[in-house]
């Protein structure tokens, strides 16, 4: 690798802000997917000297590429502005240009989290610090969606480095103040962001653990379909992951209630297939951690409708909820499976509060396995789901 490489390397880092998408688009799938480092350490170095007068170029590229576009941002908000069921038939695909706007910004996000993994920190510190702090203060709505977005990507790819010094102080308050923001995108950059910071030591920071929680618990009913589907795959990771800074305690019991009524409420919003999938999740997570702080009132509130979406499910047969199906098999990555792994930590974890939904849900196994014995985990499964119920 010899100094006209470097021509090559701006040329590369420059091909991630050209106008035309799909260019931009394949710059960064290469930086996603091609540019790791050389495992030669003399290769490496000349690697890394090159880019570093590239690197605050190409983080802002990457940047600018996560920004909605007006046409993307649009659809979005036009969708699903009530909660209401909507039949399938009265959804529209997205335009195709939008789906391209879509693709850019996600293959822009995962470049920044591979850069910000595979570089050294401080390097990439060094050139996403100012361009956070500037713009997270922006009175551009889409400038500061981005870059939090940014904040997300960098937090999956680098965690919370000492080189962030004290940025998080000022950054973290105002990415909270997005749980309440009017536009429904800075809502929803919010719920995906703030549950990779909670649990962290971050500088100049109390961890915002139960306000965060119920900001996202709370977001599940919010009017707009894209704040509602990311606040359900939000809290169905914060159910399972998440804890509180410094303590042991699953910080989850003296929430119980509110996360009930939350989630009780928010049943009733449209949901596509994945999100509803999600949601149950949400329930199964939440028995997991707070079994002992539910009553039979909750379990009353919350499992019926995890109990009716498992039993619609056939193995010989669509799914009522619009689930694929190859052949004449659901799919077990968005079929049966799921759900019989949320209904198997509910059975594990509520322990008698589950005992009044036990039978029909075994009965229903039995008649599956009897009839369609196709899959030996899912057998293998469903009864280690419900093994218990035989010492009720």
């Amino acid at each position: 690798m010899d100094e006209s490489f470097g021509p090559v390397m701006h040329y590369l880092v420059q091909l991630v802000s050209c106008e035309r998408h799909e260019v931009a688009t394949g710059a960064c799938k290469f930086w996603a997917k091609h540019a790791r480092m050389p495992a030669n350490t003399a290769i490496r170095k000349h690697w890394m000297d090159l880019l570093l007068p590239e690197m605050s170029t190409l983080i802002k590229a990457f940047v600018d590429q996560m920004s909605y576009r007006p046409e993307h941002a649009e659809y979005l908000q036009q969708l699903g502005s009530q909660c209401a069921n909507h039949a399938a038939g009265d959804k529209k695909s997205p335009p195709s240009d939008v789906e391209s706007f879509a693709n850019l910004r996600n293959f822009a996000t995962v470049a920044f989290e591979h850069v910000a993994r595979v570089y050294p920190v401080e390097l990439v510190c060094a050139a996403f610090r100012p361009l956070l702090e500037r713009r997270i203060e922006s009175e551009c709505w889409s400038e500061k969606e981005a870059v939090i977005l940014a904040l997300a990507a960098f937090t999956r790819g680098a965690g919370v480095p000492d080189t962030m010094g004290n940025s998080y102080a000022m950054v973290v308050p105002r990415v909270l103040d997005c749980y309440g923001d009017p536009h429904p995108l800075l809502r929803s950059v919010a719920c995906l962001t703030m549950p990779k910071l909670v649990g962290r030591r971050l500088p100049g920071v109390k961890d915002p653990w139960s306000r965060v929680l119920i900001c996202t618990a709370n977001a599940t009913l919010d009017t707009s379909a894209e704040v509602r589907r990311t606040a359900i795959h939000a809290l169905s990771a914060l159910l399972a992951y998440g804890t509180p800074s410094g303590r042991r305690s699953a910080g989850i019991g003296m929430q119980t209630a509110r996360l009930v009524d939350a989630l009780d409420r928010a049943r009733q919003c449209d949901m596509d297939s994945e999100t509803r999938c999600a949601y149950f999740e949400c329930v199964s997570h939440l028995v997991g951690r707070a079994g002992d702080s539910l009553t039979a009132a909750d379990m009353d509130r919350l499992l019926p409708p995890l109990v009716d979406a498992w039993k619609s499910q056939s193995w010989n047969g669509t799914v009522d909820c619009g689930v694929k199906t190859r052949g004449s098999v659901v799919e077990p990555e968005l079929g049966i499976v799921p759900l019989s792994v949320a209904l198997g930590t509910v059975a594990t974890y509520g322990k008698s509060l589950y005992a009044p939904f036990a039978e029909c849900v075994f009965e229903k196994a039995c008649t599956d396995i009897e009839g369609y014995f196709l899959c030996s985990f899912v057998v293998f499964l469903t009864f280690g789901l419900f093994n218990w119920w035989t010492y009720l």
